[in-house]
Order: C-alpha cells, then sequence, then structure tokens
C-alpha cells in the first residue's frame, strides 16, 4: 500500500501539472484569435472619450503596446482556462461519485441478502456476506471507470493490493491516508493558478508605467504640450486597473471553485466511511479464527446440553 498510495499521488499531481501546462499551451491561440477579434480603437475616437465615461475605462489599446500586455493576456487566458477544466472535471466527479454510491449500496444490499439466504447459522451468514463484499471488491478491481472517475480511482486504491483479505483496521489506515494525500493533491493543483492570479497586478502596473514613461517622451522632448500628460496618464492607468478588476474577479471565481472541490471530497470522505467501512462487510484476517472458535464454543455448549438432557432422562448425576 505504501508505494501504492505514493504512486497515486505522484500519478494525480504529475497529470495536474500536465493539464496547467496544455492551458499554457491553449492560451496562445486563444489570445490570437482574441487580438483577431477585437481590432484597436480608432486614434480619434479614443481622444474623445473622457474618464467620466465608462467607456474610456473599458478600451483595450494599451494590448497592442508592447510584450507586457501580451504576458497580461496569456496570464489572464490560463487562468481562465484552468478555471473552466476544473469546472468541468468537478461536474464529470460529481457523475463519478454518484456512480460509486450507487455501486456501494448495491454491493451492501447484496451482502444483506446473502447473508438471509444463508439462514440463522452465524458462520454461513458470516460467510455469505465475506461472499458477497470478495465479488465486490473483484468488480471495482476489474472496472475501467477508474481512469475517467476519481472516486472509482480511490476505490481502487483503497481495495487494491496484492493480499486478498482486507482487515478493517488496514482499510481504516489507508482510507485516512487517501483523504489526507487527496486534499493535499487538491490544494496543490491549484498554486500555479494562485501565482498566476498574484503576479497579473505587478504586471499590470509594470506595463502602465513602461506605457507612461513611453507616452512621456515627446513632453520632455519638449514635442508636445504639458497639458497632454494629464489625458495620457489616465489612459495609461488602463493596464493596472483592468488588469487588477480582473484578478479580483478570478480569486473570487477560483475561491468559490475551491470550496465547491472540497464539498465534493467531503462527500467522497463521507460516502466511503458510511457506505463502505461501516455498511459494507468486508473480509478480515481474523474472522476465520473467529469463526472456528465460535463454533467450538457451540459445540461445547451442545454437547453440555446433551449430557444434561442424559442425565435428567436417567435421573443419574450430571458427570
Amino acid at each position: 500500500m505504501e508505494y501504492g498510495l505514493r504512486r497515486y499521488e505522484m500519478s494525480q499531481r504529475l497529470l495536474w501539472f500536465l493539464f496547467f501546462l496544455l492551458c499554457v499551451a491553449v492560451s496562445f491561440p486563444a489570445v490570437a484569435s482574441y487580438l483577431a477579434g477585437h481590432p484597436p480603437l480608432e486614434p480619434a475616437a479614443a481622444k474623445e472619450l473622457t474618464a467620466r465615461q465608462t467607456a474610456f475605462w473599458l478600451q483595450q489599446q494599451w494590448i497592442r503596446e508592447g510584450f507586457l500586455p501580451r504576458i497580461i493576456l496569456h496570464g489572464v487566458a490560463v487562468a481562465l482556462l484552468f478555471l473552466l477544466g476544473r469546472l468541468a472535471w468537478l461536474f464529470v466527479q460529481y457523475v463519478g461519485a454518484f456512480a460509486v454510491r450507487g455501486f456501494l449500496s448495491e454491493a451492501a444490499r447484496g451482502a444483506q441478502a446473502g447473508a438471509m439466504a444463508a439462514g440463522e447459522a452465524p458462520d454461513g451468514a458470516a460467510l455469505a456476506r465475506e461472499a458477497a463484499s470478495e465479488r465486490a471488491i473483484e468488480r471495482i478491481r476489474k472496472t475501467p471507470l477508474r481512469f475517467f472517475f476519481h472516486a472509482y480511482r480511490r476505490l481502487h486504491i483503497l481495495l487494491s493490493g496484492p493480499q486478498k483479505v482486507l482487515s478493517a483496521e488496514e482499510l481504516l489506515t489507508r482510507e485516512s491516508r487517501l483523504v489526507e494525500a487527496d486534499w493535499q493533491i487538491a490544494s496543490g493543483a491549484w498554486e500555479p493558478y494562485r501565482w498566476v492570479v498574484r503576479v497579473l497586478p505587478l504586471v499590470g502596473l509594470a506595463a502602465t508605467l513602461v506605457i507612461f514613461y513611453g507616452k512621456l517622451q515627446p513632453v520632455l522632448e519638449g514635442k508636445k504640450d504639458i497639458q497632454e500628460a494629464v489625458a495620457f496618464g489616465l489612459a495609461s492607468l488602463l493596464p493596472f486597473v483592468q488588469v487588477s478588476v480582473a484578478a479580483v474577479g478570478l480569486h473570487v471565481a477560483g475561491s468559490l471553485l475551491r470550496k465547491v472541490e472540497g464539498l465534493y471530497l467531503a462527500t467522497v470522505d463521507s460516502l466511503f466511511y458510511d457506505q463502505l467501512l461501516a455498511r459494507l462487510p468486508l473480509r478480515s484476517p481474523d474472522t476465520v479464527l473467529i469463526l472456528n472458535a465460535l463454533r467450538a464454543h457451540v459445540e461445547e455448549l451442545r454437547e453440555a446440553l446433551h449430557r444434561i438432557e442424559r442425565a435428567v432422562t436417567t435421573g443419574g448425576k450430571t458427570p
């Protein structure tokens, strides 16, 4: 289990890192398509806008001035693609959790039905429940759904191993370690997104300073009047203002999605504890020893009762 869990954790971290790299790769054609669909505003129309107008703060003339605006566009595109990908993944995983819930409920009902069909004998009922549990474990080990659904993958890791007999103590230990690993993986997968959102306002501020310096040069050289510096000074604030607002929106959206993702993980945790570890009877290495001890004890009680019956019938003393 040690190496299986470690491999599971490393593979999940690798997949999320590759997903982030995929978002970076897709951002290049996405930015190119965005620039092609948003032509620059005419200079005459841009000069007519004032700071009191909403259109002034929404104009995007600055996105074509230098390489820093390109970096900002790629950062926003990566963050949006990451959010959309996580949202789609979360929707699919909720479907997988619902499917696992149905599977565990069906397995528990099958185990209970097998126990009732076995009769009143305690060892027969226990063995019938164990047989149903082993069939459920074998089924989950062979299902291909673990490649698509996180809940099936986690259940497969929980029930996998070289040994076929699973003790309750070992299952509880595995489940607690899987719970901790999943929460750490989920938190670590968001780290690149957090850094992108944190860096965006700084890049926006740098773009504002570069644009302001570039437009201030003609004034310093005496080619333009100082009064024009006020107008283009406000225009140069657009990168920082717009990027800061976008960063706040991305932070809020990411926080909300992380809360929903935490709710999903909590749902899977409670699902496994409530319907697997608490309800589904799994075979334990001590089961056979306990059943043999109970059988021997029942035989001893039966023989003692037979001796008492014979003594009562014959009127003699109990040996």
